[in-house]
């Protein structure tokens, strides 16, 4: 009797065992399928993110294309994300002002320097 109750309990923690392997077998497959999650996650936030320097360095040229050096300055920023479209614009019109009245001056000068030639032609004949 002692033989059967000792086959009995060997039954039970074997069975108990197959049991508790079966459990953990299927964690580490949750576990792993969470992984698996979590590994495309950080390759779709890196690759995001290497996408976000590139934009931003391509910005960074553009502006530095369209502004004159001494606006540049002021408009290129060190933080991600903190580009203003408002701001961007305001410095744009500055600009755009800048290169209006530049134009405006260079167009009177000349003006002064064709009358002035003018004369002085007049005065050769």
């Amino acid at each position: 009797m002692n033989e059967k109750n000792n086959n009995n309990s060997e039954i039970t923690d074997t069975q108990k065992l197959l049991q508790l392997m079966k459990d953990q077998n299927k964690e580490l497959k949750i576990s792993k399928k969470k992984l698996e999650k979590l590994e495309e996650k950080f390759i779709q936030v890196n690759t995001d993110l290497k996408n976000v320097v590139n934009d931003k360095t391509n910005i960074e040229v553009f502006l530095k294309e369209i502004f004159p050096k001494d606006i540049t300055d002021k408009v290129i920023k060190k933080e991600y994300g903190t580009y203003e479209t408002a701001e961007l614009t305001r410095l744009w019109l500055i600009s755009e002002s800048q290169n209006k009245n530049e134009y405006t001056n260079i167009l009177s000068k000349l003006k002064g320097e064709i009358n002035e030639l003018n004369s002085n032609n007049k005065e050769l004949n």
